[in-house]
């Protein structure tokens, strides 16, 4: 993926959605530019698209977005630190869907902002259950968000069910429906889980991976993430001149894109 090509088409639907006078135009060119500011880090931006996209979506019919811009500002408040804001909506959301789409999400948000006892029994629900029931709706995020959880509670069941599940995506970019939000390489993913197993061989592989995919493209936010993550299994290892570097290169980035709890947990890693 590169994201100067995919701001030209971004721009070449923007002049389409003109010449045609169609809202769903305007809607999916908003979109994509939210995911594409995501990743760039420009989190202000994307949060903005985001709300242009969904308020476009409004003069759709037989069509409901609510989900698409909850994933999107799922994603925006994450980075921004302000997650908690949107924890009511999705505790709603995630009691209200009869397919239950949103638990993988409402299990995350309870990790990131510290409920880690909710979250774990939760997770611990889910994995009991199977995955099978949110492979119909949103699908590959539930695998990040259900690996963030995992990662973060170090739940080695959790992950090794879903490592087989995330496995085929190796290589590739982890994108959320038609352009709704852009996580970046699938291997960041891969190297949470492989850690939390504890085969840190394994994780160093995926690991690499992720950086040099999410470096080519540009995708600053996901190479924060993704050299914590590394940087914090090193030290841990006890590899400290090699953590070191990677927490350095994930603060400096974080520091510059406003990522407040990233910034936090690097703090806590070193």
């Amino acid at each position: 993926m590169r994201f100067s090509a995919a701001r030209r088409e971004v721009t070449e639907v923007r002049a389409l959605a003109g010449r045609t006078a169609q809202p769903f135009q305007i809607h999916s060119a908003e979109q994509c530019e939210s995911a594409i500011a995501l990743c760039e880090g420009r989190l202000a931006d994307a949060e903005a698209a985001a709300q242009r996209s969904h308020e476009w979506s409004t003069l759709l019919t037989g069509r409901e977005e609510s989900g698409v811009f909850g994933i999107q500002m799922f994603g925006v408040r994450r980075e921004q630190g302000r997650l908690a804001e949107v924890a009511p909506v999705i505790r709603l959301l995630a009691g209200g869907a009869g397919d239950g789409s949103w638990r993988p999400g409402l299990v995350s948000l309870l990790a990131e902002i510290g409920l880690e006892e909710e979250a774990g029994s939760e997770l611990a629900r889910i994995a009991a259950d199977g995955l099978d029931g949110f492979r119909a709706s949103l699908w590959l995020a539930s695998l990040t968000f259900l690996t963030d959880a995992a990662a973060a509670l170090g739940d080695r069941a959790a992950a090794a069910l879903l490592y087989p599940e995330l496995e085929p995506y190796g290589g590739t970019n982890v994108v959320i429906g038609n352009g709704v939000a852009c996580y970046g390489a699938a291997d960041r993913f891969l190297g949470m889980l492989a850690a939390t197993l504890g085969d840190a061989p394994l994780a160093e592989r995926h690991f690499g991976v992720a950086l040099a995919l999410n470096r080519r493209m540009g995708a600053r936010t996901w190479v924060a993430r993704t050299a914590y993550e590394h940087g914090r299994m090193l030290h841990v290892r006890g590899d400290r001149e090699r953590a070191a570097e990677l927490l350095g290169e994930a603060r400096d980035l974080a520091r510059e894109i406003g990522m407040p709890t990233l910034l936090d947990r690097i703090d806590a890693a070193r």
